[in-house]
């Protein structure tokens, strides 16, 4: 299994790593590692309004992407290792045999870790979410591993108010974490982990190297998709909200409808759901309560 070690911090061009490497790819099997800065990262199908609390990542500087593959909204930050699998669909391609690798790897070091779904849990606690998406030929599975991650963070951003929100999004289903280090038998770094989890998947095989060609298209993949609030936000499946006397429509991100009690609102029509243009119309609608509206619908 070829090999790469990832080692740029920026969200959006190891997203646009690895879906180049779906589909450009060489035919072979590929393993990959990388951590990235803090960061969101919701399912190709989720509403993140609906799944995390945009206030709290705009004050703390965290930024909120989409990845190619369905599953649940998931927290990053170096801690937060995170590994790729691509491999043709001619194999099997079911999650078991992808969770195998990781969960096998993670029990070479005495972690007592064990598949549940699309989950690695270790005990009651998850330590490993993953999701997969597919081309033609190839599957990417993917998942995070939480080697030392900053768990309060990670409750304090990814949890949503859903209750508010009528769509067809996916949601995220909530699991008790943990962190892997302390469960190991020898205490290791996070360098040390990422140094034995290539060891144990490469066998023979040697790393994948990119040339200047493959990171000139990753970059424009990285600037042109998984930077562009089109495709983070843009793509959020249709949804009503409904908060007091809030209400309001959206289709691809735009409100569609707004109003407020029996004040209909026709300025926001239209309007980007981005916290800082609905301020600037909102604040001289309504200048006493603007700000509980805003925490209504972004908080």
């Amino acid at each position: 299994m070829r090999f790469l070690d990832l080692r740029s911090d920026d969200p959006a061009v190891c997203l646009a790593t690895e879906e180049y490497l779906l589909m450009n790819g060489p035919d072979e099997d590929i393993f990959m590692l990388w951590s990235g800065r803090p960061s969101v990262i919701c399912g190709k199908f989720q509403n993140p309004f609906e799944e995390v609390s945009l206030t709290e990542c705009r004050k703390r500087g965290v930024e909120i992407f989409r990845r190619c593959s369905g599953g649940g909204a998931v927290y990053h930050d170096r801690g937060n290792i995170n590994y790729t699998i691509i491999s043709s669909r001619d194999d099997e391609t079911g999650y078991g045999r992808f969770l195998a690798y990781a969960a096998g790897f993670l029990n070479s070091l005495g972690a007592g870790a064990y598949p549940e779904g699309n989950m690695i849990k270790i005990g009651d606690f998850k330590v490993s979410g993953n999701a997969q998406a597919n081309s033609q030929t190839r599957v990417l599975h993917h998942g995070t591993l939480l080697f030392e991650c900053d768990l309060d963070t990670l409750s304090e951003l990814t949890q949503g108010s859903r209750t508010k929100f009528t769509s067809k999004a996916i949601k995220s289903n909530p699991h008790p974490v943990t962190n892997i280090r302390p469960h190991l038998t020898k205490d290791l770094s996070a360098e040390e982990f990422r140094s034995l989890f290539i060891d144990y998947m490469k066998g023979a095989d040697t790393e994948l190297i990119l040339d200047g060609t493959d990171m000139v298209q990753i970059g424009e993949l990285a600037e042109t998709k998984y930077r562009t609030w089109e495709w983070n936000f843009g793509r959020t499946p249709d949804f009503s909200l409904s908060a007091g006397p809030l209400k309001a429509q959206t289709h691809r991100g735009r409100f569609t409808s707004f109003s407020v009690g029996n004040r209909d609102c026709p300025g926001m029509t239209g309007t980007r759901l981005i916290p800082e243009e609905s301020e600037e119309i909102l604040k001289d609608l309504f200048p006493s309560t603007y700000k509980d509206i805003l925490n209504a619908i972004y908080n």
